[in-house]
């Protein structure tokens, strides 16, 4: 096994890790957000770039693209919280 598949693996494990913190924390049944998350969405970004360095570029274009629309979907949230906030 090379370095990058060992570290794929680890990122895999590690980003199941969060998932298993992330829902206890949370209510369980709101299970279908699991992977929701700044950290989870770090996760997935450096899943990419490894899957691109080992020139999976299919697979590391959905990474980021479902990356790119959670951090997205983040943003939105963290802008309507801070509106509610008194200034």
């Amino acid at each position: 096994m090379n370095k990058l598949d060992e570290a794929q693996e680890k990122l895999t494990l590690a980003s199941g890790a969060l998932v298993v913190v992330s829902l206890s924390r949370r209510d369980r049944n709101r299970a279908k957000d699991q992977t929701d998350g700044p950290d989870a969405y770090d996760f997935q970004r450096v899943k990419g770039d490894i899957l691109a360095r080992q020139e999976m570029t299919d697979e590391a274009k959905q990474v980021f693209e479902a990356a790119s629309k959670g951090i997205h979907g983040l943003d939105t949230v963290f802008s309507a919280a801070d509106a509610l906030l008194p200034s």
